[in-house]
């Protein structure tokens, strides 16, 4: 199923009274009891309101296309009310939804380090009526995508000097228009074609306070639904009861939706060290106005500790989640909520296909002693904000400073578009993370162009963004992200027993190392570090100073075996005291030594649990070259 079916199957339809000039959710409006008109946003369609900062960016972004400002009050007056859809691009855009309108799309060119304005529908419909910049009548019987159309082709026109600039496109009767890139001599590129229409505009001035009262009956059965949800998993689960609050929107309904179905209950912030500091002030002002119990979890240095082991995070490379985000929580509720705790999140289906196929009820690997469930999981963006301002609960003011997304600011799902809000507000945190990414590219031979167009937000870079690279001429041979650990001079002995041998480059902490062996057989109490040697039923390991190792197993399984001790290799080596090993363990058998873990050997049964808890063992074993020989 692709990305836009799965959407297709959460997203609502969503409508627009031409009268009170609002959007709702259903084919009559709440208010008017009217009729309304179907809007066919693009999917995932997570509309949301654009606020006052939002809408004065807008309209720059569209000067700087128009470099007219009386266009641009034509078409994106300041007193409506506005929409944004989050849709797909290389990087941060918008479709901007007017008079229940696509107006067009605001995007951020990465190339060119600016938020533009592509025209579509409405927007092109508006240019070819006011016949200004940028617009061309052609002499075809049809246009469509692809299709380049010259010089003989135009009738009339007003083009831009400059390439890549967007040009609205009609045939002569009207019948068709479309959209088309400039690419030079008079020509254009079509790069989207419809049904022509005419320029709509609606003089009525919509606001919250009439969307609310447009979509009163959605937003109390949204309610109703929540809440009759929330007390139905409390019934279910007998477990304490929690929030998780991060200062953002859907933490904060989902709090009014617990707190008016059971009650007051603590809420639970995870400070990453990577919050903006308005979000940490906001949650503490929170709980002390509204009166309840703050519980944080801290993960102080952790990510900056782990930063200069693993290297720059990645959206398919996230071990910042493990260090700064899921262990401190899991330490936390280990010994708040010994026996497990129930927690209400603020996880809509809206926001990514992983979500959108998840249960409203889950656990979290990473988390086994917590159930979460989301009481807002069928909610949009749009019925997030109505039912705030329906309840006038005051939301972080950072939303309204141009915001979008709360959390970790550099995280590496965040779009270069999203980090210029981030940098507007806080330059200091955007040039430190900046000037760090250019001394590591510049320590791996990776180029400026890696810091520049944020590569870093990937290991293996996605079509959009390899197009780039390879536009730029920039190649990634191999990643150098990871603990530094190698396996090398590696030899397989076949026969009964199998004898591998190799050397592991980088391993250190060896007291460490030897400790943690015991969870997978009997360590030689005779040995010293001198030679450590590990025993099981069918398998002895023997490892020296150097790293150089000797593996003779009778297993078939050898390959685990030796994965579970390269596992290890990169634990005792370069752990970081992230906790993550020590909530999963189920007999409580590890302790923080003075650089690392120890294992308690009379409480370990050797279950190999903790081996897989590691961020730093999980995210860094796949990068070794002997992995994929290694799989089982």
């Amino acid at each position: 199923m692709s990305e836009i079916e799965i959407f297709r199957k959460v997203m609502p339809e969503l409508y627009w009274c031409p009268r009170c000039n609002v959007p709702v959710f259903d084919e009559n409006c709440g208010k008017c009891n009217g009729f309304t008109i179907k809007v066919r946003v693009t999917p995932p369609g997570d509309v949301r309101p654009a606020f006052k900062k939002d809408i004065e960016d807008l309209r720059k972004t569209l000067y700087d296309y128009f470099t007219d400002w009386n266009i641009v009050d034509f078409m994106l007056p300041r007193n409506k009310f506005v929409l944004l859809n989050k849709i797909e691009y290389p990087d941060a855009a918008d479709e901007i939804i007017v008079d229940g309108q696509i107006l067009g799309h605001r995007f951020y060119d990465v190339e060119k380090r600016l938020w533009r304005f592509k025209p579509l529908y409405n927007g092109v419909a508006g240019i070819l009526k006011l016949k200004t910049n940028y617009y061309a009548i052609v002499a075809l019987p049809r246009i469509r995508r692809r299709f380049v159309v010259h010089k003989k082709h135009i009738v009339e026109a007003k083009l831009p000097s400059r390439k890549g600039e967007y040009v609205a496109i009609s045939t002569e009767k009207g019948n068709l228009h479309g959209i088309a890139e400039y690419v030079g001599a008079s020509r254009l590129r079509v790069l989207k074609a419809w049904r022509g229409r005419k320029f709509l505009k609606i003089d009525a001035e919509g606001d919250f306070k009439v969307a609310i009262e447009a979509n009163k009956h959605r937003l109390e059965n949204l309610e109703n639904e929540a809440i009759d949800f929330i007390k139905k998993v409390v019934d279910r689960y007998n477990l304490p009861v929690i929030v998780s609050f991060s200062g953002g929107k859907d933490s904060l309904a989902t709090f009014l939706l617990v707190e008016k179905a059971l009650g007051k209950v603590p809420i639970l912030f995870n400070d990453t060290g990577l919050e903006l500091p308005e979000t940490v002030e906001f949650v503490k002002e929170f709980a002390e106005k509204n009166g309840v119990e703050l519980l944080v979890a801290d993960a102080g240095k952790k990510f900056y500790e782990a930063l200069e082991i693993m290297g720059p995070p990645a959206r398919d490379y996230r071990w910042c989640c493990k260090v700064a985000k899921l262990s401190p929580i899991a330490n936390l509720v280990n010994t708040k909520f010994p026996e497990g705790v129930l927690s209400f999140v603020g996880q809509r289906a809206l926001e990514s296909t992983r979500r959108a196929l998840s249960p409203r009820v889950w656990r979290n690997r990473w988390l086994i002693k917590i159930v979460a469930a989301s009481p807002i999981q069928y909610w949009t963006a749009l019925d997030i904000w109505l039912y705030l301002f329906k309840e006038k609960i005051e939301a972080n003011p950072l939303y309204f400073e141009g915001f979008d997304r709360l959390g970790c600011w550099l995280c590496p799902a965040v779009e270069l578009g999203e980090l210029e809000a981030v940098a507007e507000k806080h330059p200091e945190l955007v040039k430190w993370w900046t000037d760090h990414l250019k001394k590591y590219a510049e320590e791996h031979g990776l180029g400026e162009a890696w810091v520049r167009f944020g590569f870093w937000r990937w290991r293996k870079l996605p079509g959009d963004q390899k197009r780039i690279a390879e536009k730029y001429g920039l190649k990634i041979e191999k990643d150098p992200r990871g603990a530094p650990i190698e396996v090398t001079s590696f030899k397989v002995e076949e026969g009964v027993p199998v004898r591998v041998y190799g050397k592991i480059e980088g391993l250190r902490r060896l007291e460490y190392f030897q400790n943690l062996l015991h969870i997978l057989g009997q360590v030689d109490a005779s040995t010293s570090l001198d030679e450590i040697m590990v025993k099981t039923s069918d398998s002895i390991f023997r490892i020296k100073p150097s790293g150089e190792f000797i593996l003779s197993s009778k297993s078939r399984t050898w390959k685990k075996i030796l994965l579970n001790i390269l596992s290890i290799a990169f634990r005792a080596s370069y752990c970081v005291k992230c906790g993550s090993c020590v909530s999963n363990c189920p007999k409580n058998a590890i302790t923080y030594g003075g650089e690392g873990v120890l294992i308690d050997l009379g409480k370990c049964t050797k279950c190999g649990l903790c081996n897989f808890a590691c961020p730093i063992a999980v995210y860094s074993l796949p990068k070794l070259n002997i992995f994929k020989l290694l799989q089982v």
